[in-house]
């Protein structure tokens, strides 16, 4: 045996465990149970309720479901979600593989995930996330546990930055034509320097109407939705480039690095150089 590279190579391992390590520090979702159905042909109960949160991750085939007043039939991309104690009626229309969760996070879950059905667009990660879990389905010790919670986790993330892209990129349907005028001038303009009350002015209103109808028309207040548009962009330089900060934050209108990395930890709740670590190809 090559005693050198047997070194080198538990090193290597150590180190990925220490990175590893810090990630899941960082991770605020706890796993109580990871159960993998694979297949199923039908359901014991019609409905259920759960003491935690509950996650029905379709990998094949297709479930009916029903929570509240919501139906659908679910399939691979689907990620329904249940309330505890919330009753959820399902149904395997055809075989079924699917992972069962139920989890618990620090905050409100409702930051991270929809209630009822969660879709993902990029099936090829959303597979890959599934063979990792596929492989832990048997490993119930506290570390297996904290790397399941991170793909949660990183499920979130990833939910996240596709329903915002597609929500900022949908067609507004704002019937207020300043405010259609002041959301074109910042998708327009969000890496230059912007005054919300020169533009106010320019409009003639105050500061303060101006946020009011936004708040209206928009559901957040202008500052939130400049900074979402300009931090759109920094994901994607963040992913595509080799930009350092201090370069993104001068093209996305940030003051510095710096004031870029606190934002986009504060709103993502990941450091802009774990985000590129994690999401770039």
């Amino acid at each position: 045996m090559n005693t050198r590279f047997f070194q080198k190579h538990i090193l290597f391992c150590k180190g990925v465990k220490i990175l590893i390590d810090e990630l899941l520090k960082k991770n605020s979702f706890s796993i109580h149970q990871h159960s993998y159905w694979n297949p199923i042909e039908e359901f014991q109960l019609s409905h259920d309720t759960y003491p935690h949160w509950s996650f029905f991750c379709i990998e094949e085939g297709e479930m009916e479901y029903k929570y509240l007043d919501t139906t659908g039939i679910a399939k691979f991309g689907d990620i329904i979600v249940c309330p505890p104690q919330y009753p959820l009626f399902r149904r395997a229309v055809s075989p079924l593989k699917f992972h069962f969760f139920q989890a618990s996070a620090d905050s409100d879950m409702k930051n991270y995930f929809r209630v009822g059905v969660n879709t993902l667009q990029n099936l090829e990660r959303l597979k890959s996330t599934y063979n990792f879990f596929a492989k832990l389905s048997f490993s119930e010790d506290e570390y297996s546990k904290q790397v399941k919670a991170h793909l949660i986790y990183d499920i979130s993330i990833q939910l996240l930055i596709e329903n915002e892209l597609f929500i900022l990129e949908e067609e507004p349907q704002i019937k207020d034509e300043v405010i259609v005028d002041i959301i074109t001038y910042i998708n327009n303009n969000f890496e230059d320097k912007i005054s919300f009350q020169e533009l106010a002015e320019k409009h003639r209103i105050n500061s303060s109407q101006l946020t009011r109808r936004f708040m209206k028309q928009v559901g957040v207040n202008p500052i939130d939705y400049l900074t979402m548009v300009r931090l759109r962009l920094v994901r994607t330089l963040l992913i595509e480039t080799t930009d350092n900060l201090d370069v993104i934050a001068e093209k996305c209108g940030f003051q510095n690095g710096f004031y870029l990395s606190r934002k986009f930890k504060k709103i993502m709740n990941i450091s802009p150089s774990e985000f590129r670590k994690v999401y770039r190809m």
